[in-house]
This record gives structure tokens, C-alpha cells and sequence, in this order.
């Protein structure tokens, strides 16, 4: 057997080229040259030219609004992840103001530093709906000016908002100016109070109300018909009244009874439960006592009526059903009976929280029922915008129904705050006086204040001031709301009771809805947009209808599809052009991006936004613009990450993204290489030749060396 042996100096040899330091030197250099090169090749494209179809034209000018030179972006952003508004509180402002009175608001901040807060003040232009209002009190948007950040003692954070100020005025630390004309200032504007970060400037909490701008007089006030609890609903078979009012439940009816004491000049509606005066009757001490006094005294103010209401909570459908009808009537009487022994002003009006049929409802009408109070998912649905009330007959029945207002229940719920949840409803009510159809049309609105919520006096009070002397809202009695002519705004006014009720329906249209109509309000500045199937019925309205809790899935279905038409409508009015390649030949090139207007009265603000993985957008890959004319273009700089094809894809959308109108895609594709790029490769080449011929030499004179052994 025969082996061979190599020694380690022979594999060296034969097997690797000799390397010395300059060898080993030239090698790191090589094998760096090599990727430039060929990185150079793909990247470093010379300046060239861009070749394209039907895209070039001039840049449209983008249309935005002035703002002060310290307005904090920030402020605008609609993103749902806002910071926590909990740091700052409203104490005290002015419910409403005339043009030429000035607004006041103060707050107060959880962590105050020791000698010195920094605001800033947002003003948002004025709402055009109930539903913008609904949206304005967790994010407004379509900002109008900053003040900038306003420096104020942490001891005096009042401060007096001029709205109608001269552009040279200068903000001080607690008297802020904006800049609004005359000619458009009546109506409501949201206003964000900012708490901010001394350091960054950032919003560390805000809190959000309402400037209501109202005129001094006018010709038909917006009447609120207010229900107030005075005591909750017994209905827990509690025997014994100790158990059933506590301390401070006692306290906070006093102190609410006092209050409507206080406003003697406005209507107000108490319900009061037979069954827990009953138990509040027999208690002799001093507490429980001031507090039956306080109760008579109120209710001796003529404009103060105390509702019909049930000895115990019934439903009347089951007893109608079990045979029990009479029941009804003898609840109404008995409960008639106990509140005969402390007023006289009790009225024939009913506000039940159960559920009712129209043969209950004929029971009630024979127990001297004559008006009734209803929450609106016990009504039919009508194409009423939701919220505008008036008296309607209901069908079969000689009961004059009224309907309640759940939308001011679910403003008030927005904030913890009773002096904001005050002022959401005033906000709300102000909203609704400008709102379709007029304010020349008697209108009456129902407030139930919510049973399972101790009404705050805090509460109580901003609201009541809000309401008093106010120019145009004012407040009625039950029986006076009935009274109101029946079919002032639609005709006929038939309703009928539902059902069973409808409940737990889906809010994705409704979500759907208010998205499109937030797109919509931004892309529209003018605001001109109309359901196309609905006679002069506004998007907003549409959405009041959607929020109805009478209303079915599929009549939200048909609803969001008329409201998609409006989508659709404009959608027919811009287009892109059609798909087409851009060739492009140099590392940075501007290519233009065409909206096509085919309407040629309105102007439209919508977003560009440009997306590609194969290149990259220098000047950002989204921009706003102005559609103003037939051709609009805008310029985006590029630069391609490699030679070759990809898609560009182009998407027209509301400034805030949240509604697309139109998407088109491109070819792009990339031909240039660098010569830069290729001399480099080319020198790395005949650098690797080198060194393998100094390989090749270097064998050659090592032929005759050491053989192995």
C-alpha cells in the first residue's frame, strides 16, 4: 500500500497562491471595490430626463388657511390617540355671548406647578350640524387660528377671549384674541383649552367647549321641556326609608331643590316618584324634614310641574296580556292620590320608562293620561331629522305624544365635569337653533335627565343660568310643549307605538356615516353637498335619522346607501389619468401627478398620497391641493432605489385620509445607469486580473521549489 504525504509547506504550494503584505493590503481594497461598484451601477443614476404621457402641467397653488407663526402642529392632528384631557378642568364660563361681547372661561389643572402654567388656545371654525357638534366634543377639526403658547400664574387662570379683535392685537397672559369677520361669526365654535409641556410644548391634557355666538334677539326661541328626577325610583321593595336615602342623597336633593328655588322664572318639570315620597313622608327628622319643605316650596312656583306619574313601576303590556288592565289605572290613581298631598300642580302628563303598547296606552287614556312623554325607541321610524321635536298624535289614541331628546342625555355624558356636561347641552341646543329647518319654526326639545345619575347641583346651576335670559333658548312646561301646533314642520304627524321596542343595533353605518360625511366636510369647503335622494336633507341630518334608536338595520342600510351616493356623485366629478408607464433616466427626477375636474364651479381640497417600494419620495409622498380648475398638478420628487420596473400606486383622499375618492396605478420604470457607477466596476475588474497574473507569476517561479518528500 502506498501513501502519499503532503507536508504543510508543499499544500501551500500547490494549493494557494504565495501571499505577502502587499498582497494582503491590495486584497482589502479589492473585495470593497467590487460592491461599490456594481451599488454605484444600480444607485448613482446620472441627471437625466423623466418621460411621460398627458402629465405635464403647471403646480396648483395649495389652498390653507393663515395661522400664527407659533401655532403648534400638534393642534390639528385628528388622530384618535389625543392625549388625556383629564388634567384640566372648566369651573365657570360664559354660556353664550353676543358679537360684540368677549368670552370667559376659567380653569383649573390637577398639577399645578408652583408659579406658572403654559396654554394654548385652539378656535375651530364654527359647526354646520348636530352631528358635527356630536364629533366636536371629543375631537373638533377645520382649525381656525392659534393663540400660541400664553404663559399664566397658576393662581389666576381666568381668561377673556375676544373673538372680533384687530389683527394688531397682541395676546397678554389671560386675555386671548382671534381674528373672526362679522359677517359669520353667529353660531357655535369649538374651542380647545391645551395644557402644555414647558420644556417640549407639547399638549400634556386639554379640555374641550364650546363659544356659543348668539344674536340679540330672535324671532322663535328654541324651547327645552326639562324632566328632573327629584327622587330615584323606589321600585326595590326597600321598607324602610333609611335604607332607601342615604345622607348624601338627601344633601344633594336639597341642594338641587334650592337651586330651582333660586331660577323661579323658568319651566321646569319634576318627576317624582309616589312610591319614594311615601317612604320619604314618615321620616321626622331635621334633614328629611328641610328637605319636604324645600320640595313643597318649589313646587308652589307656578311653572314648576310635577308629572303624572305610577304609584310602582308597571309594564303595562304584560298586564294587558295577563288580564290585569285595570291595574294600570288604579297605579295611576293611587300615585295621582300621593301627589295630590303635596301639589297642586300635578299635571296629566306621563313619562314612563317601560314599555308600552297601544293598548296600554288606550288603558292610560282612560286614567285621564293626555299627554305622554316618550323615548323614541317605543315610536315608529319617520324621516324626522332626530333631535327636532314636536307634538304628534299617536295612532289609535287620543294621547298627544312628545318625543325625548337622547342625544342631549348622551352630550351631557361626554365629560365627568357638571359644569361642562351643563354646557354640552347648551352647546348642543345653541347648534340645533341654527340648525334645519330655522330658527322661525316653534320647536320644542325633550330632556329627561337620566334616572340612574344623581343630578348635580353644579350641574343644575350652569345649566339653569345657560337657559335664563338667553336669546334664543328658553324652557316650557309639559302642557305647554303639547299645546305647541301639531304638523308646524312635517305633515302628517301620526305615530305609532313599536312593538316590541328595537334595541342593540349595530353602529358600523353609523360609523360608516360619519366618516364619509367628515371627508366630505373637509374635501367640500363650501359645504354645498346634499343627499341626492332626499329633498333638501343635509348629510348631518341624514346621520341624525342613523342615530335614532328607532330606526331598523336595514333603514340604516338604505341610508348609508343614499349617503354614499353623495360619494359617489363626487367621484364622478374628478378623475386620474389612465394607466400609463413614466420612464425615468436620472437619480432625482419630478414627476407629475393630474386631477381632472370636470366641475367647474366648485373647489375641492383633497391629499395626494404616493406609494412605491421601489422609490423613495425626497419632498414627502403626500401633499394637499387646491382643485380649482380642469387640470391640477402637482410635482413629487423621486429618486428610484434600482433600475427596473414598479408600480406606482396614486391615491386621491380627504385631507385627513379618512374617506378615498380615486386610486390609479403606474408603471415606473428606471433605464439610466451611472457612469460613475460602471468606471468603478471596471476598475475593480482589471484590479482582479492583476492580482490573479501576480498569481500566475508568482506559480510560475515557484515551479522549481521544495517537492515533497
Amino acid at each position: 500500500m502506498k501513501f502519499n504525504f503532503i507536508t504543510k509547506h508543499n499544500f501551500k504550494s500547490k494549493y494557494c497562491p504565495k501571499t505577502n503584505v502587499v498582497s494582503i493590503v491590495l486584497l482589502i481594497p479589492l473585495c470593497l471595490l467590487i460592491p461599490m461598484g456594481i451599488l454605484f451601477t444600480l444607485f448613482l443614476i446620472h441627471p437625466g430626463s423623466i418621460k411621460s404621457t398627458a402629465l405635464n402641467s403647471t403646480i396648483s397653488p395649495i389652498s390653507l388657511k393663515s395661522l400664527r407663526p407659533n401655532y403648534s402642529l400638534s393642534a390639528n392632528n385628528n388622530s384618535t390617540q389625543s392625549p388625556l384631557n383629564t388634567g384640566l378642568q372648566i369651573v365657570n364660563q360664559s354660556s353664550s355671548i353676543q358679537p360684540n361681547q368677549n368670552f370667559n372661561v376659567s380653569i383649573k389643572t390637577t398639577s399645578p406647578n408652583s408659579q406658572s402654567e403654559i396654554f394654548d388656545f385652539y378656535l375651530y371654525n364654527k359647526l354646520n350640524s348636530r352631528s358635527a357638534y356630536y364629533s366636536s366634543l371629543n375631537q373638533p377639526y377645520n382649525l381656525i387660528e392659534s393663540s400660541g403658547a400664553i404663559t399664566a400664574t397658576a393662581s389666576d387662570l381666568n381668561f377673556q377671549i375676544d373673538l372680533n379683535a384687530g389683527f394688531s392685537s397682541q395676546n397678554t397672559p389671560n386675555n386671548i384674541y382671534f381674528h373672526l369677520s362679522c359677517r359669520s361669526c353667529l353660531g357655535v365654535y369649538p374651542l380647545k383649552i391645551a395644557q402644555l409641556n414647558p420644556v417640549t410644548r407639547q399638549i400634556n391634557s386639554y379640555v374641550i367647549t364650546h363659544i356659543c355666538v348668539l344674536p340679540a334677539t330672535a324671532i322663535a326661541k328654541l324651547n327645552l321641556n326639562i324632566v328632573i328626577p327629584m327622587l330615584f325610583p323606589a321600585g326595590n321593595n326597600v321598607p324602610v326609608a333609611s335604607q332607601y336615602f342615604n345622607v348624601s342623597e338627601i344633601q344633594n336633593l336639597s341642594q338641587d331643590l334650592t337651586v330651582l328655588e333660586h331660577y323661579k322664572s323658568l319651566a321646569v318639570n319634576i318627576d317624582l316618584s309616589p312610591e319614594g315620597y311615601l317612604l320619604l313622608k314618615n321620616q321626622t327628622s331635621q334633614s328629611y324634614s328641610q328637605l319636604k319643605k324645600l320640595l313643597q316650596s318649589v313646587l308652589k312656583i307656578p311653572n314648576r310641574l310635577l308629572l303624572s306619574e305610577t304609584f310602582a313601576p308597571i309594564d303595562s303590556p304584560q298586564l294587558l296580556t295577563a288580564g290585569l288592565g285595570g291595574d294600570i289605572c288604579k297605579q295611576i290613581t293611587d300615585g295621582l292620590n300621593v301627589l295630590d298631598n303635596i301639589s297642586t300642580n300635578v299635571q296629566s302628563v306621563f313619562s314612563p320608562s317601560e314599555n308600552l303598547s297601544e293598548a296600554s296606552l288606550s288603558e292610560l287614556s282612560k286614567c285621564g293620561i293626555s299627554d305622554i312623554i316618550l323615548n323614541n325607541k317605543n315610536l315608529t321610524s319617520v324621516s324626522l331629522p332626530f333631535g327636532i321635536s314636536e307634538p304628534f298624535n299617536i295612532t289609535n289614541s287620543s294621547v298627544i305624544g312628545l318625543e325625548k331628546d337622547t342625544q342631549l342625555t348622551k352630550d351631557m355624558l361626554v365629560s365627568s365635569n357638571p359644569i361642562q356636561q351643563a354646557n354640552n347641552i347648551i352647546g348642543d341646543l345653541a347648534q340645533l337653533y341654527y340648525d334645519f329647518p330655522n330658527s322661525t319654526s316653534n320647536r320644542v326639545l325633550n330632556l329627561d335627565l337620566p334616572n340612574n345619575t344623581q343630578i348635580n347641583p353644579q350641574f343644575l346651576t350652569a345649566l339653569l343660568n345657560g337657559l335664563q335670559n338667553n336669546s334664543v333658548l328658553g324652557t316650557t312646561s309639559a302642557t305647554e310643549a303639547a299645546t305647541y301646533p301639531v304638523g308646524v314642520l312635517y305633515n302628517p304627524t301620526n305615530r305609532s307605538i313599536l312593538n316590541p321596542p328595537i334595541s342593540n343595533l349595530t353602529t358600523t353605518t353609523i360609523t360608516q356615516a360619519k366618516a364619509i360625511q367628515s371627508g366630505l366636510a373637509q374635501i367640500d369647503q363650501n359645504q354645498i353637498s346634499f343627499l341626492p335622494t332626499l329633498t333638501d336633507m343635509s348629510v348631518s341630518e341624514a346621520i341624525d335619522v342613523l342615530e335614532s334608536d328607532n330606526i331598523t338595520q336595514d333603514q340604516q342600510q338604505q341610508w348609508l346607501s343614499a349617503i354614499q351616493k353623495l360619494v359617489n356623485n363626487l367621484r364622478d366629478q374628478i378623475t386620474l389619468p389612465s394607466q400609463q408607464t413614466i420612464t425615468i433616466t436620472s437619480n432625482t427626477a419630478n414627476i407629475p401627478i393630474t386631477v381632472l375636474k370636470n366641475d367647474s364651479y366648485n373647489t375641492y381640497l383633497v391629499k395626494i398620497v404616493l406609494k412605491d417600494n421601489g422609490l423613495s419620495f425626497k419632498s414627502g409622498s403626500s401633499r394637499l391641493i387646491s382643485i380649482s380648475k380642469q387640470q391640477n398638478t402637482l410635482y413629487f420628487s423621486i429618486s428610484p432605489r434600482s433600475p427596473g420596473s414598479s408600480v406606482l400606486s396614486v391615491t386621491v383622499e380627504s385631507p385627513s385620509g379618512n374617506l378615498i375618492l380615486l386610486q390609479q396605478n403606474y408603471t415606473i420604470h428606471s433605464s439610466a445607469f451611472s457612469f460613475l457607477g460602471l468606471l468603478l466596476t471596471a476598475a475593480a475588474g482589471l484590479l482582479i486580473i492583476w492580482w490573479w497574473v501576480k498569481y500566475a507569476l508568482n506559480k510560475r517561479r515557484l515551479k522549481g521549489g521544495i517537492t515533497a518528500k
